[in-house]
């Protein structure tokens, strides 16, 4: 009885299973993307509240104009620049991902 015993194996998957790897892949980077961008906009709000507590409210800009004058603290610029950089990052984010799901260039 020749190769009795002997187990061949081999690395490619079923083709079953090589349907079903696919679509975990995609759910994969579905989630891993939704991970980043939870982190980003976390990241944002906390350095947003850091930047906020610590600049003081006196110092600031104030713009002239035809009606009166406006006052804008620098805490307010620093907060609303760190939400408007977790903006645009999950924005790129997101239509990166767009772009890979159509096909468009290679986005590894």
């Amino acid at each position: 009885m020749p190769g009795f015993g002997k187990v061949e194996q081999s690395d490619e998957l079923p083709a079953e299973l090589q349907q079903l790897n696919g679509k975990d892949n995609e759910m994969d980077q579905t989630i891993q993307l939704a991970y980043r961008i939870a982190i980003v906009w976390a990241a944002g709000f906390l350095l947003a509240v850091a930047v906020r507590a610590m600049l003081p409210e006196q110092n600031g800009f104030t713009l002239t104009g035809h009606e009166g004058t406006l006052f804008i603290p620098f805490s307010r610029i620093g907060f609303w620049t760190c939400l408007l950089a977790a903006l645009t990052v999950t924005a790129l984010v997101v239509g990166r991902a767009l772009l890979a799901d159509i096909g468009w260039g290679n986005f590894r």
